[in-house]
């Protein structure tokens, strides 16, 4: 399924070197589908649903796990969130999402 993702946050956050430095772990996202059904339809529940193998237009991954049991292959997200955009004319325009990096790595997809 197509998504588009980008970091939480702004291109002008403040950057303090030596002060406990964190990667936020959260991409905000959107796609033109309800990502809990399937092409066949069917529903699952979202917190059966992740979102792995993230690339640029040009097929290029852009998260890959360099350490541990997915050295070299696509990050693992999870949903935090999906609310539906309602357009101007009442239907579902896109549906926004909030991925977070899943603490667990280990599992083969």
């Amino acid at each position: 399924m197509v998504c588009n993702f980008s970091k939480d946050g702004t291109v002008d956050e403040e950057v303090k070197p030596n002060v406990n430095i964190t990667l936020k772990k959260v991409l905000m996202g959107r796609t033109k589908r309800d990502i809990r059904l399937s092409q066949e339809n069917n529903a699952d529940a979202i917190t059966n649903v992740v979102i792995t193998n993230i690339r640029t237009r040009t097929d290029v991954p852009l998260y890959i796990e360099t350490s541990g049991v997915r050295a070299g292959k696509s990050t693992i997200y999870e949903i935090e969130s999906q609310s539906v955009i309602i357009g101007p004319f009442g239907d579902p325009e896109y549906y926004a999402l909030a991925i977070r990096r899943s603490e667990n790595q280990a599992s083969d997809i």
